[in-house]
Protein backbone atom coordinates (compact mmCIF):
# COMPACT_ATOMS: atom_id res chain seq x y z
CA UNK A 1 0.00 0.00 0.00
CA UNK A 2 1.25 3.50 -0.79
CA UNK A 3 2.34 5.57 2.18
CA UNK A 4 -0.34 8.24 1.64
CA UNK A 5 -3.13 5.64 1.64
CA UNK A 6 -1.63 3.79 4.59
CA UNK A 7 -1.39 7.00 6.61
CA UNK A 8 -4.96 7.99 5.78
CA UNK A 9 -6.26 4.57 6.83
CA UNK A 10 -4.61 4.81 10.24
CA UNK A 11 -5.71 8.43 10.72
CA UNK A 12 -9.31 7.47 9.93
CA UNK A 13 -9.11 4.54 12.32
CA UNK A 14 -7.79 6.83 15.06
CA UNK A 15 -10.32 9.59 14.21
CA UNK A 16 -7.46 12.04 13.79
CA UNK A 17 -7.69 15.05 11.48
CA UNK A 18 -4.64 16.49 9.71
CA UNK A 19 -4.50 19.41 12.13
CA UNK A 20 -4.75 17.11 15.17
CA UNK A 21 -1.96 14.86 13.92
CA UNK A 22 0.19 17.89 13.09
CA UNK A 23 -0.25 19.37 16.55
CA UNK A 24 0.44 16.07 18.32
CA UNK A 25 3.50 15.23 16.22
CA UNK A 26 4.94 18.74 16.25
CA UNK A 27 4.87 19.13 12.47
CA UNK A 28 3.00 21.52 10.20
CA UNK A 29 -0.52 20.96 8.88
CA UNK A 30 0.69 21.60 5.34
CA UNK A 31 3.32 18.84 5.75
CA UNK A 32 0.61 16.36 6.76
CA UNK A 33 -1.43 17.49 3.75
CA UNK A 34 1.53 16.81 1.47
CA UNK A 35 1.96 13.35 3.02
CA UNK A 36 -1.72 12.56 2.44
CA UNK A 37 -1.63 13.79 -1.16
CA UNK A 38 1.45 11.71 -1.94
CA UNK A 39 3.53 14.77 -2.81
CA UNK A 40 6.01 14.18 -0.01
CA UNK A 41 7.23 11.45 2.34
CA UNK A 42 8.28 12.37 5.89
CA UNK A 43 11.83 12.25 7.12
CA UNK A 44 12.95 9.61 9.60
CA UNK A 45 12.35 11.65 12.76
CA UNK A 46 9.00 12.97 11.53
CA UNK A 47 7.90 9.40 10.75
CA UNK A 48 8.74 8.29 14.28
CA UNK A 49 6.69 11.14 15.74
CA UNK A 50 3.74 10.32 13.49
CA UNK A 51 3.95 6.64 14.44
CA UNK A 52 3.98 7.47 18.14
CA UNK A 53 0.97 9.78 17.86
CA UNK A 54 -1.06 7.34 15.75
CA UNK A 55 -0.34 4.42 18.07
CA UNK A 56 -1.36 6.47 21.12
CA UNK A 57 -4.50 7.75 19.40
CA UNK A 58 -5.53 4.22 18.36
CA UNK A 59 -5.01 3.00 21.90
CA UNK A 60 -7.33 5.70 23.22
CA UNK A 61 -9.82 5.46 20.37
CA UNK A 62 -13.11 3.62 20.51
CA UNK A 63 -12.16 2.15 17.13
CA UNK A 64 -9.74 -0.44 18.42
CA UNK A 65 -10.22 -2.65 15.37
CA UNK A 66 -7.49 -1.89 12.86
CA UNK A 67 -6.94 -3.82 9.67
CA UNK A 68 -3.29 -4.65 9.37
CA UNK A 69 -2.12 -4.72 5.77
CA UNK A 70 -2.73 -8.16 4.26
CA UNK A 71 -4.26 -9.49 7.48
CA UNK A 72 -7.71 -9.91 8.93
CA UNK A 73 -8.96 -7.26 11.31
CA UNK A 74 -7.34 -7.54 14.72
CA UNK A 75 -8.70 -6.01 17.92
CA UNK A 76 -5.35 -5.91 19.72
CA UNK A 77 -3.85 -2.41 20.01
CA UNK A 78 -1.02 -1.58 17.64
CA UNK A 79 2.23 -0.71 19.34
CA UNK A 80 4.31 2.30 18.41
CA UNK A 81 7.06 0.03 17.10
CA UNK A 82 4.61 -1.90 14.93
CA UNK A 83 3.03 1.31 13.64
CA UNK A 84 6.43 2.66 12.71
CA UNK A 85 7.41 -0.59 10.99
CA UNK A 86 4.24 -0.65 8.88
CA UNK A 87 4.42 3.01 7.89
CA UNK A 88 8.12 2.60 7.20
CA UNK A 89 7.52 -0.29 4.81
CA UNK A 90 4.82 1.64 2.96
CA UNK A 91 7.17 4.59 2.52
CA UNK A 92 9.45 2.85 0.06
CA UNK A 93 10.87 6.17 -1.08
CA UNK A 94 11.71 7.47 2.39
CA UNK A 95 15.10 9.08 2.76
CA UNK A 96 16.93 8.13 5.93
CA UNK A 97 20.36 8.78 4.49
CA UNK A 98 22.49 10.41 7.17
CA UNK A 99 24.61 12.15 4.54
CA UNK A 100 21.48 13.78 3.13
CA UNK A 101 20.62 15.19 6.56
CA UNK A 102 24.13 16.56 7.01
CA UNK A 103 24.17 18.19 3.56
CA UNK A 104 20.81 19.84 4.20
CA UNK A 105 21.94 20.94 7.66
CA UNK A 106 25.13 22.54 6.31
CA UNK A 107 23.09 24.35 3.68
CA UNK A 108 20.73 25.73 6.33
CA UNK A 109 23.52 26.75 8.71
CA UNK A 110 25.26 28.62 5.88
CA UNK A 111 22.02 30.39 4.99
CA UNK A 112 21.45 31.46 8.60
CA UNK A 113 25.13 32.25 9.24
CA UNK A 114 25.26 30.02 12.33
CA UNK A 115 28.87 29.29 13.26
CA UNK A 116 30.18 25.94 14.49
CA UNK A 117 31.15 27.58 17.79
CA UNK A 118 27.66 28.94 18.37
CA UNK A 119 26.04 25.61 17.54
CA UNK A 120 28.48 23.74 19.78
CA UNK A 121 27.85 26.07 22.70
CA UNK A 122 24.06 25.67 22.53
CA UNK A 123 24.20 21.89 22.08
CA UNK A 124 26.96 21.38 24.68
CA UNK A 125 29.33 19.88 22.10
CA UNK A 126 33.00 20.55 21.54
CA UNK A 127 33.38 22.93 18.53
CA UNK A 128 35.93 20.62 16.91
CA UNK A 129 33.47 17.72 17.21
CA UNK A 130 30.77 19.79 15.48
CA UNK A 131 33.25 20.60 12.71
CA UNK A 132 34.05 16.92 12.24
CA UNK A 133 30.35 16.00 12.18
CA UNK A 134 29.62 18.60 9.50
CA UNK A 135 32.68 17.58 7.49
CA UNK A 136 31.54 13.95 7.53
CA UNK A 137 34.55 12.58 9.39
CA UNK A 138 32.51 11.86 12.55
CA UNK A 139 28.95 10.83 13.36
CA UNK A 140 27.03 11.79 16.52
CA UNK A 141 26.33 8.86 18.84
CA UNK A 142 22.60 9.36 18.26
CA UNK A 143 22.07 10.98 14.82
CA UNK A 144 18.27 11.27 15.21
CA UNK A 145 18.61 13.04 18.55
CA UNK A 146 21.32 15.30 17.15
CA UNK A 147 19.10 16.39 14.25
CA UNK A 148 16.18 16.89 16.63
CA UNK A 149 18.29 19.04 18.98
CA UNK A 150 19.63 21.16 16.12
CA UNK A 151 16.13 21.67 14.70
CA UNK A 152 14.80 22.64 18.11
CA UNK A 153 17.60 25.17 18.59
CA UNK A 154 17.16 26.73 15.13
CA UNK A 155 13.40 26.95 15.54
CA UNK A 156 13.69 28.73 18.89
CA UNK A 157 16.50 31.03 17.76
CA UNK A 158 15.00 32.21 14.48
CA UNK A 159 11.26 32.20 15.12
CA UNK A 160 9.95 35.76 15.11
CA UNK A 161 12.97 37.05 13.18
CA UNK A 162 13.44 38.31 9.64
CA UNK A 163 15.13 35.01 8.71
CA UNK A 164 11.86 33.05 8.83
CA UNK A 165 10.91 33.74 5.16
CA UNK A 166 14.31 32.41 4.05
CA UNK A 167 13.88 29.27 6.16
CA UNK A 168 10.38 28.63 4.82
CA UNK A 169 11.51 29.24 1.24
CA UNK A 170 14.44 26.83 1.63
CA UNK A 171 12.31 24.11 3.21
CA UNK A 172 9.52 24.54 0.66
CA UNK A 173 6.92 25.44 3.29
CA UNK A 174 4.22 27.73 1.93
CA UNK A 175 1.93 28.44 4.89
CA UNK A 176 1.84 30.38 8.14
CA UNK A 177 3.50 29.12 11.30
CA UNK A 178 2.13 29.53 14.80
CA UNK A 179 5.18 29.08 16.99
CA UNK A 180 8.82 28.12 17.44
CA UNK A 181 7.86 24.47 17.92
CA UNK A 182 6.19 24.32 14.53
CA UNK A 183 9.21 25.95 12.88
CA UNK A 184 11.46 23.35 14.54
CA UNK A 185 9.22 20.60 13.20
CA UNK A 186 9.36 22.03 9.68
CA UNK A 187 13.16 22.13 9.83
CA UNK A 188 13.41 18.60 11.23
CA UNK A 189 11.01 17.29 8.61
CA UNK A 190 12.99 18.94 5.81
CA UNK A 191 16.44 17.77 6.93
CA UNK A 192 15.68 14.22 5.82
CA UNK A 193 14.35 15.22 2.41
CA UNK A 194 16.52 14.70 -0.67
CA UNK A 195 17.97 18.03 -1.81
CA UNK A 196 16.26 19.69 -4.75
CA UNK A 197 18.65 20.89 -7.40
CA UNK A 198 18.44 24.65 -7.66
CA UNK A 199 19.10 26.84 -10.63
CA UNK A 200 22.54 28.45 -10.51
CA UNK A 201 21.05 31.72 -9.24
CA UNK A 202 24.30 33.45 -8.35
CA UNK A 203 25.90 32.51 -11.67
CA UNK A 204 22.83 33.72 -13.57
CA UNK A 205 22.89 37.03 -11.68
CA UNK A 206 26.61 37.56 -12.28
CA UNK A 207 26.23 36.75 -15.97
CA UNK A 208 23.44 39.31 -16.23
CA UNK A 209 25.66 41.86 -14.53
CA UNK A 210 28.62 41.03 -16.75
CA UNK A 211 26.54 41.19 -19.94
CA UNK A 212 24.81 44.46 -19.08
CA UNK A 213 25.77 47.45 -21.22
CA UNK A 214 24.42 50.81 -20.10
CA UNK A 215 24.65 52.36 -23.57
CA UNK A 216 22.69 49.48 -25.11
CA UNK A 217 20.06 49.74 -22.39
CA UNK A 218 19.67 53.50 -22.83
CA UNK A 219 19.34 53.02 -26.58
CA UNK A 220 16.73 50.26 -26.13
CA UNK A 221 14.44 52.58 -24.15
CA UNK A 222 15.30 55.62 -26.33
CA UNK A 223 16.51 57.43 -23.22
CA UNK A 224 17.92 60.40 -25.11
CA UNK A 225 14.56 60.93 -26.81
CA UNK A 226 12.55 60.89 -23.58
CA UNK A 227 10.87 64.22 -22.94
CA UNK A 228 10.04 65.12 -19.36
CA UNK A 229 6.61 66.72 -19.60
CA UNK A 230 5.45 69.53 -17.37
CA UNK A 231 1.70 69.12 -17.92
CA UNK A 232 -0.26 68.65 -14.69
CA UNK A 233 -1.15 65.12 -13.64
CA UNK A 234 -4.55 64.99 -11.98
CA UNK A 235 -4.22 63.36 -8.59
CA UNK A 236 -6.47 64.17 -5.64
CA UNK A 237 -4.98 65.27 -2.34
CA UNK A 238 -4.86 61.63 -1.28
CA UNK A 239 -5.96 58.37 -2.86
CA UNK A 240 -6.17 54.90 -1.31
CA UNK A 241 -5.29 51.69 -3.17
CA UNK A 242 -6.04 48.13 -2.00
CA UNK A 243 -4.50 44.84 -3.14
CA UNK A 244 -1.53 43.98 -5.32
CA UNK A 245 -2.94 45.25 -8.63
CA UNK A 246 -3.85 48.62 -7.17
CA UNK A 247 -0.53 48.80 -5.36
CA UNK A 248 1.25 48.56 -8.70
CA UNK A 249 -0.95 51.37 -10.00
CA UNK A 250 -0.15 53.42 -6.89
CA UNK A 251 3.56 53.16 -7.64
CA UNK A 252 3.05 54.22 -11.25
CA UNK A 253 0.92 57.19 -10.14
CA UNK A 254 3.59 58.18 -7.62
CA UNK A 255 6.32 58.17 -10.28
CA UNK A 256 4.15 60.19 -12.67
CA UNK A 257 3.65 62.92 -10.12
CA UNK A 258 7.30 62.89 -9.03
CA UNK A 259 8.32 63.43 -12.66
CA UNK A 260 5.71 66.07 -13.49
CA UNK A 261 6.12 68.18 -10.34
CA UNK A 262 8.61 71.05 -10.19
CA UNK A 263 10.48 69.56 -7.24
CA UNK A 264 14.03 68.37 -7.74
CA UNK A 265 14.35 66.71 -4.32
CA UNK A 266 15.78 63.22 -3.98
CA UNK A 267 13.38 60.28 -4.08
CA UNK A 268 13.64 57.75 -1.23
CA UNK A 269 12.46 54.15 -1.66
CA UNK A 270 11.90 51.36 0.85
CA UNK A 271 9.84 48.16 0.76
CA UNK A 272 10.07 44.78 2.47
CA UNK A 273 7.07 43.40 0.57
CA UNK A 274 7.31 40.40 -1.82
CA UNK A 275 8.18 41.21 -5.42
CA UNK A 276 7.22 37.96 -7.12
CA UNK A 277 3.65 38.96 -8.04
CA UNK A 278 4.80 42.28 -9.52
CA UNK A 279 7.58 40.67 -11.55
CA UNK A 280 5.10 38.19 -13.06
CA UNK A 281 2.82 40.97 -14.33
CA UNK A 282 3.49 41.54 -18.05
CA UNK A 283 3.01 45.31 -18.12
CA UNK A 284 4.12 46.57 -14.71
CA UNK A 285 7.91 45.96 -15.11
CA UNK A 286 7.88 47.95 -18.38
CA UNK A 287 5.94 50.84 -16.84
CA UNK A 288 8.11 50.77 -13.73
CA UNK A 289 11.31 50.86 -15.78
CA UNK A 290 10.02 53.76 -17.86
CA UNK A 291 9.00 55.66 -14.72
CA UNK A 292 12.46 55.17 -13.24
CA UNK A 293 14.08 56.29 -16.50
CA UNK A 294 11.94 59.44 -16.50
CA UNK A 295 12.96 60.32 -12.94
CA UNK A 296 16.62 59.80 -13.83
CA UNK A 297 16.16 61.79 -17.02
CA UNK A 298 14.73 64.62 -14.94
CA UNK A 299 17.95 64.56 -12.91
CA UNK A 300 16.52 63.22 -9.66
CA UNK A 301 18.80 61.27 -7.34
CA UNK A 302 17.25 58.04 -6.01
CA UNK A 303 18.03 56.77 -2.50
CA UNK A 304 17.04 53.09 -2.38
CA UNK A 305 16.95 51.15 0.90
CA UNK A 306 16.95 47.45 0.02
CA UNK A 307 15.53 44.68 2.18
CA UNK A 308 18.35 42.12 2.16
CA UNK A 309 16.51 39.71 4.48
CA UNK A 310 14.62 38.19 1.56
CA UNK A 311 14.95 34.67 0.16
CA UNK A 312 17.98 34.60 -2.15
CA UNK A 313 16.04 34.12 -5.43
CA UNK A 314 13.80 37.10 -4.65
CA UNK A 315 16.73 39.28 -3.62
CA UNK A 316 18.64 38.50 -6.82
CA UNK A 317 15.50 39.14 -8.87
CA UNK A 318 15.20 42.58 -7.29
CA UNK A 319 18.88 43.44 -7.72
CA UNK A 320 18.73 42.34 -11.35
CA UNK A 321 15.96 44.88 -11.94
CA UNK A 322 18.06 47.61 -10.33
CA UNK A 323 21.25 46.96 -12.35
CA UNK A 324 20.34 49.44 -15.12
CA UNK A 325 19.56 52.06 -12.50
CA UNK A 326 22.84 51.56 -10.64
CA UNK A 327 24.85 52.11 -13.80
CA UNK A 328 23.53 55.66 -14.22
CA UNK A 329 25.28 56.85 -11.07
CA UNK A 330 22.07 58.54 -9.85
CA UNK A 331 20.91 55.61 -7.71
CA UNK A 332 22.41 55.18 -4.25
CA UNK A 333 21.66 51.76 -2.69
CA UNK A 334 21.47 51.13 1.06
CA UNK A 335 20.39 48.31 3.37
CA UNK A 336 19.24 47.84 6.95
CA UNK A 337 21.56 45.58 8.93
CA UNK A 338 19.15 44.65 11.70
CA UNK A 339 16.20 42.26 11.39
CA UNK A 340 12.91 43.66 10.14
CA UNK A 341 9.53 42.97 11.72
CA UNK A 342 8.19 39.60 10.61
CA UNK A 343 4.53 40.34 11.26
CA UNK A 344 4.11 43.66 9.44
CA UNK A 345 5.38 44.59 5.98
CA UNK A 346 5.97 48.21 5.03
CA UNK A 347 6.20 50.22 1.84
CA UNK A 348 7.28 53.86 1.60
CA UNK A 349 8.18 56.20 -1.25
CA UNK A 350 9.01 59.86 -0.65
CA UNK A 351 9.55 62.58 -3.26
CA UNK A 352 9.47 66.36 -2.98
CA UNK A 353 5.70 66.83 -3.32
CA UNK A 354 4.24 63.32 -3.19
CA UNK A 355 4.56 60.23 -1.01
CA UNK A 356 3.24 56.67 -0.71
CA UNK A 357 2.80 54.75 2.49
CA UNK A 358 1.51 51.19 2.65
CA UNK A 359 1.43 48.19 4.92
CA UNK A 360 0.29 44.58 4.97
CA UNK A 361 0.43 41.60 7.29
CA UNK A 362 3.23 39.17 6.51
CA UNK A 363 1.86 36.38 4.32
CA UNK A 364 -1.20 38.43 3.31
CA UNK A 365 0.26 40.78 0.73
CA UNK A 366 -2.96 40.79 -1.30
CA UNK A 367 -4.82 42.46 1.58
CA UNK A 368 -2.40 45.39 1.84
CA UNK A 369 -3.49 49.00 1.67
CA UNK A 370 -1.54 51.93 0.19
CA UNK A 371 -2.08 55.68 0.18
CA UNK A 372 -0.63 58.16 -2.30
CA UNK A 373 -0.78 61.68 -0.89
CA UNK A 374 0.04 65.21 -2.01
CA UNK A 375 -1.04 66.81 1.26
CA UNK A 376 1.74 69.16 2.37
CA UNK A 377 1.65 67.97 5.99
CA UNK A 378 1.50 64.28 5.02
CA UNK A 379 4.34 64.65 2.51
CA UNK A 380 6.49 66.36 5.16
CA UNK A 381 5.70 63.62 7.69
CA UNK A 382 6.59 60.78 5.32
CA UNK A 383 9.70 62.66 4.21
CA UNK A 384 10.89 62.83 7.79
CA UNK A 385 10.05 59.16 8.27
CA UNK A 386 11.99 58.20 5.13
CA UNK A 387 14.96 60.31 6.20
CA UNK A 388 14.91 58.69 9.64
CA UNK A 389 15.01 55.28 7.97
CA UNK A 390 17.84 56.41 5.71
CA UNK A 391 19.84 57.45 8.78
CA UNK A 392 19.65 53.87 10.06
CA UNK A 393 20.73 52.37 6.73
CA UNK A 394 24.23 51.48 5.57
CA UNK A 395 25.60 51.74 2.02
CA UNK A 396 24.98 48.51 0.12
CA UNK A 397 27.57 49.25 -2.54
CA UNK A 398 29.65 52.09 -3.89
CA UNK A 399 29.16 52.81 -7.60
CA UNK A 400 31.97 54.34 -9.65
CA UNK A 401 31.58 55.62 -13.20
CA UNK A 402 34.46 56.18 -15.61
CA UNK A 403 35.29 59.71 -14.35
CA UNK A 404 35.82 58.20 -10.88
CA UNK A 405 38.26 55.52 -12.07
CA UNK A 406 41.17 56.87 -10.02
CA UNK A 407 38.99 57.21 -6.93
CA UNK A 408 37.87 53.59 -7.41
CA UNK A 409 41.45 52.35 -7.57
CA UNK A 410 42.41 54.28 -4.44
CA UNK A 411 39.42 52.92 -2.51
CA UNK A 412 40.09 49.39 -3.74
CA UNK A 413 43.71 49.51 -2.59
CA UNK A 414 42.65 51.02 0.77
CA UNK A 415 40.12 48.23 1.24
CA UNK A 416 42.63 45.53 0.38
CA UNK A 417 45.22 47.01 2.74
CA UNK A 418 42.69 47.06 5.58
CA UNK A 419 41.05 43.66 5.05
CA UNK A 420 42.62 40.48 6.40
CA UNK A 421 40.68 38.19 4.07
CA UNK A 422 38.87 39.05 0.85
CA UNK A 423 36.43 36.87 -1.06
CA UNK A 424 35.87 37.66 -4.72
CA UNK A 425 32.54 36.50 -6.14
CA UNK A 426 33.26 36.33 -9.88
CA UNK A 427 31.68 34.55 -12.80
CA UNK A 428 35.05 34.32 -14.61
CA UNK A 429 38.65 34.12 -13.34
CA UNK A 430 40.05 37.61 -12.59
CA UNK A 431 42.18 39.20 -15.28
CA UNK A 432 45.38 39.05 -13.23
CA UNK A 433 45.36 35.23 -13.45
CA UNK A 434 46.07 35.52 -17.18
CA UNK A 435 49.72 35.41 -18.26
CA UNK A 436 51.15 38.43 -20.08
CA UNK A 437 51.72 36.34 -23.22
CA UNK A 438 48.10 35.17 -23.30
CA UNK A 439 46.89 38.71 -22.65
CA UNK A 440 48.88 40.06 -25.59
CA UNK A 441 47.58 37.25 -27.80
CA UNK A 442 43.98 38.08 -26.87
CA UNK A 443 44.52 41.80 -27.44
CA UNK A 444 45.98 41.18 -30.89
CA UNK A 445 43.03 39.00 -31.93
CA UNK A 446 40.40 41.60 -31.03
CA UNK A 447 39.51 44.93 -32.55
CA UNK A 448 40.64 47.13 -29.66
CA UNK A 449 42.09 50.62 -29.94
CA UNK A 450 45.66 51.29 -28.86
CA UNK A 451 44.55 53.47 -25.93
CA UNK A 452 42.15 50.78 -24.73
CA UNK A 453 44.89 48.14 -24.96
CA UNK A 454 47.15 50.31 -22.80
CA UNK A 455 44.36 50.74 -20.26
CA UNK A 456 43.84 46.97 -20.08
CA UNK A 457 47.58 46.35 -19.69
CA UNK A 458 47.77 48.89 -16.86
CA UNK A 459 44.82 47.30 -15.09
CA UNK A 460 46.31 43.81 -15.54
CA UNK A 461 49.61 44.94 -14.02
CA UNK A 462 47.98 46.77 -11.10
CA UNK A 463 45.61 43.89 -10.30
CA UNK A 464 48.52 41.45 -10.31
CA UNK A 465 50.47 43.65 -7.90
CA UNK A 466 47.48 43.97 -5.58
CA UNK A 467 46.97 40.21 -5.52
CA UNK A 468 50.66 39.61 -4.83
CA UNK A 469 50.63 42.10 -1.94
CA UNK A 470 47.73 40.22 -0.29
CA UNK A 471 49.54 36.90 -0.62
CA UNK A 472 52.38 38.55 1.26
Amino acid sequence: MEFSKCLKEYMDAASLSASQLAESAGISVSSVSRYLSGKQIPGEEALRRISSCLAAALLNSDKTTVKRSGEAADRSPMTEKEMYSRLRRSASGIKTDYETCIENLKRLLDLLEVSNNELARLLAYDPSHISRILSGSRRPSNPSQFMSDVSDYLGRKFYDTAQVPSILSTTGFDGDISGAGELSGIILDWLGQPPVKEAPQIAHFLNKLDEFDLNEFMASIHFDDIKVLSMPFQLPGAKTYTGIKEMMQAEIDFMKYAVLSRSGDDVIFYSDMPMEEMSEDEEFPKKWMMGMALMIRKGLDLQVIHDVHRPLPEMLLGLEGWIPMYMTGQVHPYYLSGPTNRHFMHFIRSAGTVAISGEAIWGHHANGRYTVTRSKDDVAYYRQRANDLLQRAKPLMEIYKEPQAEEFRRDLRRTMDRAKTLHSLSNVPPLFTMSEDLLEEELSHNDISASEKDRIRDYHKEAKELAASKRG
